[in-house]
C-alpha cells in the first residue's frame, strides 16, 4: 500500500514500530541526498517537549528542562532541540553524561544561552570543566539528579539506537538514580494526551536509553505489550513519550 499524503503518512508512523536495520535503511537514502535529518529530529523533539509541557498549562518560559545528553548524534538531536526550548524561554540545563557533546549541537545550545553540567572527569568539552577529582565528580552525580528531580520535563538522550546491552557508567548511576534504567515503564503515555499530573515529565529521543537496538521482534512486541505511544519522528524513528511513576505534582517556575 502506498501512502502519497502527508496525513496518511504521518498516520502510519503513529501507529507503527520498527526495528533498528530496518530504521538505518529508511534512512540511508535521506542521508545520502543531505537531508538534514538530525535538525527534522530536533525540531519534532522540541514540538513534543514544548506540547507536554502546555498539556500541563505550563508556559516555556516558566519551565526547568534537563537535558541528559550522550556523545552521539543522539545527544545532538537532544542538544538541537534543547537549544530551541532555550530559544522560546525555558530554563534548560544539559547534563553530559559522557567525554564529550556533539560540536554543532553543543555551539547552537550555548548561544541559546543553555547551561552545561559535566559528569566525567576525563570530559573534554570547550569551556567546560574537566579534570576533576574523584570526590567534586560524586557532588557533580549528586547536582544532576537534584536538578533533574527538581524539573518539569527530563529529555533523554544519552543512547540511541546504535547502542546495544544496557547502560554502564556515569549513565547507568544516573538513569538508576532517577528510575530511568530497568524495562520500559508499563504505562506510558496517557491516551489523548490526557495529564497525570506527575513531574518530572520524561521525552526520550528515539528510544529509552540502554533499550537502543531494538529487532523486529522485539519493536512488534514491545510496542503491543506497552501500547507505546509512537510518534512519527526523523522518517521512522520513534520517540517514546512516558512518565516516571511515584513522583509528585509541582507548579511551574
Amino acid at each position: 500500500m502506498e501512502y502519497t499524503e502527508d496525513a496518511d503518512r504521518r498516520e502510519l508512523l503513529l501507529h507503527s514500530a520498527y526495528d533498528s536495520d530496518t530504521v538505518r535503511a529508511m534512512e540511508r537514502p535521506l542521508l545520502d541526498k543531505g537531508v538534514p535529518l538530525m535538525r527534522m529530529a530536533a525540531q519534532a523533539a522540541a514540538h513534543m517537549a514544548a506540547g507536554m509541557l502546555d498539556d500541563e498549562d505550563l508556559a516555556l518560559e516558566d519551565t526547568s528542562i534537563v537535558l541528559l545528553a550522550g556523545a552521539g548524534d543522539n545527544g545532538g538531536d537532544g542538544l538541537f532541540a534543547a537549544a530551541a526550548l532555550a530559544q522560546e524561554g525555558a530554563n534548560v540545563t544539559a547534563i553530559a553524561v559522557g567525554r564529550s557533546l556533539h560540536e554543532a549541537g553543543f555551539a547552537s545550545f550555548v548561544r541559546a544561552g543553555g547551561k552545561v553540567l559535566v559528569l566525567d572527569p576525563a570530559a573534554d568539552i570547550p569551556g567546560c570543566a574537566s579534570g576533576f577529582s574523584a570526590g567534586e565528580a560524586g557532588e557533580r552525580l549528586q547536582t544532576a539528579i537534584a536538578v533533574a528531580r527538581k524539573s518539569h520535563l527530563i529529555i533523554d538522550a544519552m543512547t540511541g539506537i546504535g547502542i546495544q546491552g544496557s547502560l554502564r557508567g556515569i549513565p547507568a548511576a544516573l538513569a538508576s538514580a532517577l528510575g530511568l534504567d530497568g524495562e520500559a515503564p508499563d504505562e506510558p503515555a496517557l491516551p489523548n494526551r490526557e495529564s497525570s499530573g506527575d513531574f518530572p515529565l520524561v521525552l526520550a529521543v528515539d528510544t529509552p536509553s540502554g533499550h537502543g537496538h531494538v529487532r523486529r521482534d522485539e519493536a512488534v512486541r514491545g510496542a503491543a505489550a506497552r501500547h507505546v505511544r509512537l510518534r512519527p519522528y526523523r522518517v521512522a524513528r520513534f520517540r517514546i513519550r512516558y512518565r516516571r511513576q511515584g513522583s509528585g505534582r509541582r507548579g511551574g517556575g
